[in-house]
């Protein structure tokens, strides 16, 4: 998939990327229950939560949401999932971005009713053959997901781009009804899959790879 297609899914990309990070430094806590810094009042989201410093050690540790990693598949096509986890959106948005970064997504959230602070973010790894594949969600507890794909112009702003969902089709993979992009040169695109308050984000995946995950999930 294209390093502009991606950003075209502005607040997807943004939530996503930071997760990618939190990967990388491992801050997700390691059960359920772990717990961590706990964001201020609006406005002030990030004034008790550490800043990214990737030779901190130990790095800190965030409350997983037990929901959303409940959703997360054990296994795909036969294989245990890897690097599991689930983190609060708007602490880890300030860990690895601030407080402008934070004040910008409670606005967009806001315009679709959305609280930040509930919002939560998780990804897996689906090994598959000898790829890895990585799942992205986005959970917003007790709110309509698809409203992540039909607003896209709103996210846009945030990221100070021009994008539409022209690139995004409609199709069936295992049973259930995802937006796709179109193909890149190698045969990969991404998969965008709605499961109640959940947006599943499967990136850069074989048609195959993608219905094998899609056949795991919920």
């Amino acid at each position: 998939m294209s390093t502009s297609r991606v950003r075209g899914l502005a607040l997807v990309t943004v939530a996503l990327g930071f997760l990618a990070a939190c990967n990388a430094t491992n801050i997700g806590g390691s059960s359920p229950k772990a717990a961590g810094p706990t964001a201020g009042p609006p406005g002030k989201e990030c004034q008790s939560i550490p800043t990214f410093n990737p030779m901190a050690s130990p790095q800190p540790s965030f409350q997983n949401d037990s929901t959303l990693h409940a959703e997360f598949p054990e296994k795909i096509g036969g294989q245990a999932v890897q690097n599991s986890q689930t983190l609060p959106m708007l602490a880890f948005v300030c860990y690895l971005a601030g407080q402008d970064s934070v004040d910008q997504l409670r606005d967009a959230f806001t315009v679709l009713g959305w609280n930040l602070g509930s919002m939560t973010v998780g990804s897996f790894d689906a090994p598959i053959g000898e790829d890895a594949v990585t799942v992205n969600a986005v959970r917003a507890p007790g709110q309509d997901a698809s409203k992540l794909i039909s607003n896209f112009g709103i996210f846009a702003d945030i990221a100070g781009i021009s994008i539409s969902d022209s690139d995004l089709s409609q199709t069936t993979v295992s049973g259930k009804s995802v937006q796709a992009t179109s193909a890149d040169a190698d045969g990969t695109r991404s998969y965008f899959y709605v499961h109640g308050d959940t947006l599943f984000v499967i990136q850069d995946a074989s048609d195959a790879q993608a219905a094998t995950i899609l056949q795991a999930l919920p």
